[in-house]
C-alpha cells in the first residue's frame, strides 16, 4: 500500500513535523510555504518545501499513484484557522497548534511585531494564553499548552522563541497520531514520538542564554545544567574559542546531543586548534544533527579548503547539493562556494536566485552584494543598497555595517 501524501503548512514547527513524518518513513510529505533559511531534518531527510502553485500537480500525481491525500494545517493565535491554502478534495484534514515563548527574548517580540514589548511577566502570560488559543482553535486532543504551563519554569523547553525542544515536538506528534489513526502506521508514529521526546528538537539557532533578569522575574528554575549551558553559550557568542576547548569535557558531558555544543566545538577547533581530525569529526557531528543550516556547510567547506583538502571540500559541496537539491538554501551555499573557488559568474547566478527567491529580503542581499563588489558592479550594488533604504532602523544599521565591511576590504561601494 502506498504511503500517504501529507501536505503541511505553517512555520518551522510544521516543517519539522513534515521532516519527521518523511524521515521516519511514515509518509511522503511536503510543506507549502516559505523557506525560512533552514531546512528542518530528521534521520538525514530534509523537509521538502514547495510553492502553493505546485500543490495541485503534486496532488493529482499522488492520487494517480493511489496515495491518500492529507492536509495538516497549523493553527496560530495570530491567523485564521488555516496557515496555508485550503486544498480541495483531500481525503483527510488534521490540525496542529503552534507555540511560541517570546518571554525568553523580549527583543525578538519587538522585532517581530514592530512594537515595544510589554513587561516580562505580561509577555509570559501572553505566551501561555496564545498557546492555549492556538490549541483550542486547532481542536488538538493533547494538552500541549498545559504541559508548557506546568513545566516551562522547571526546565528550558524552547531553544528559540518558536523552536521547541523534543518534548513538545513529541506531544505534537502524539496529537497528530490521534487525528491520523487509520491513515498512517500509528505504532511507528508512537515509537517515533517516544524517540524524539528526549531529543533536542529544533535547535539550529538559539535565544540562549536567557538573560538573568528574565529568569529572575519569571522564577525560571532550570537547574545547574542550564547554568553550564549559559556559560557555554556566552563563550560561543563572544568567540572564546580557547575557553570552549578548555571546558570541552564538561560541556560534552551535558550536551553531547546538542547542536549548539557541536557548533561551539566546530568553530573552536577550526579557529583555535591544529587537530584536523577532531575538527573534521565535529563538523560531521554538527551536520548529522542539523544538516539543514546552510552556514554549517560553508564553514566546513572553508575549513577543508584551508587544509588544502580540495577534493574533500568538493565532496562536501556535492553532499550539500544532494541534501538541499536545487532549493533556495542550496543557492546561498553555491553562491559562497563558487565565489571561494573563483567562479564569480556562477556565484552571481546563484546569489541572484537566492535574493529573488527570498522575496528580495535584505539579509538575502548580502551574499549578492559581496559578489557584485568583487566583480566591480557598482551600479547594481548601488541599486540593491537603495532598494533597502526604507527598511526599519535596526535593519538599516545592519545594512550600513555590511557596507562598511565591504569598504574595509577595499571595495568601492
Amino acid at each position: 500500500m502506498a504511503k500517504p501524501l501529507i501536505i503541511f503548512d505553517g512555520n518551522c514547527q510544521a516543517q519539522h513535523l513534515a521532516a519527521i513524518f518523511a524521515g521516519s518513513g511514515l509518509a511522503d510529505t511536503r510543506h507549502v510555504g516559505k523557506n525560512f533559511g533552514f531546512v528542518p531534518a530528521y534521520n538525514g531527510v530534509g523537509c521538502r518545501i514547495i510553492e502553493p502553485e505546485a500543490v495541485l500537480p503534486l496532488v493529482e500525481a499522488a492520487r494517480a499513484n493511489g496515495q491518500k491525500i492529507i492536509q495538516v494545517s497549523q493553527s496560530s493565535p495570530f491567523q485564521q484557522k488555516f496557515a496555508g491554502p485550503v486544498i480541495d478534495h483531500v481525503d483527510h484534514r488534521a490540525f496542529v497548534p503552534e507555540f511560541r515563548f517570546f518571554s525568553m527574548a523580549p527583543k525578538q517580540f519587538e522585532e517581530f511585531f514592530k512594537i515595544k514589548a510589554p513587561s516580562i511577566q505580561r509577555l509570559f502570560d501572553m505566551d501561555l494564553k496564545n498557546g492555549a488559543i492556538a490549541q483550542k482553535k486547532s481542536g488538538f486532543g493533547v494538552d500541549v499548552a498545559g504541559y508548557i504551563a506546568e513545566n516551562v519554569k522547571k526546565r528550558s523547553l524552547f531553544h528559540y522563541v518558536n523552536h521547541p525542544n523534543g518534548s513538545i515536538i513529541s506531544l505534537l506528534l502524539r496529537g497528530l497520531g490521534e487525528q491520523l489513526n487509520g491513515c498512517v502506521d500509528i505504532s511507528l508514529l508512537s515509537r517515533t514520538a517516544e524517540e524524539i521526546q528526549e531529543k533536542e528538537g529544533l535547535n539550529f539557532t538559539s535565544s540562549h542564554p536567557v538573560r538573568s533578569e528574565v529568569r529572575k522575574e519569571l522564577n525560571l528554575s532550570w537547574g545547574t545544567s542550564y547554568d553550564v549551558y549559559s556559560r557555554m553559550m556566552r563563550s560561543l557568542r563572544s568567540k572564546d574559542w580557547h575557553g570552549l576547548l578548555a571546558s570541552r569535557d564538561l560541556y560534552e558531558g551535558y550536551f553531547s546531543e546538542d547542536t549548539q555544543f557541536w557548533e561551539a566545538m566546530a568553530q573552536s577547533l577550526r579557529n583555535a586548534s591544529k587537530d584536523v581530525e577532531d575538527t573534521f569529526f565535529a563538523f560531521e557531528r554538527l551536520l548529522q544533527l542539523s544538516p539543514g543550516y546552510s552556514v554549517y556547510w560553508t564553514w566546513y567547506f572553508d575549513f577543508l579548503l584551508k587544509q588544502r583538502q580540495r577534493d574533500t571540500a568538493l565532496s562536501v559541496y556535492q553532499r550539500a547539493h544532494e541534501f538541499f537539491g536545487d532549493s533556495n538554501s542550496f543557492n546561498v551555499i553555491a553562491s559562497q562556494v563558487e565565489s571561494r573557488l573563483g567562479n564569480l559568474e556562477k556565484a552571481e547566478t546563484h546569489a541572484w536566485r537566492y535574493y529573488n527567491d527570498s522575496g528580495k529580503n535584505m539579509r538575502a542581499a548580502f551574499p549578492l552584494m559581496s559578489i557584485l563588489a568583487r566583480r566591480q558592479r557598482g551600479d547594481d550594488l548601488s541599486r540593491i543598497y537603495q532598494a533597502h533604504m526604507n527598511e526599519p532602523e535596526f535593519k538599516r544599521d545592519q545594512l550600513e555595517a555590511f557596507m562598511a565591511k565591504l569598504r574595509l576590504k577595499g571595495f568601492a561601494c
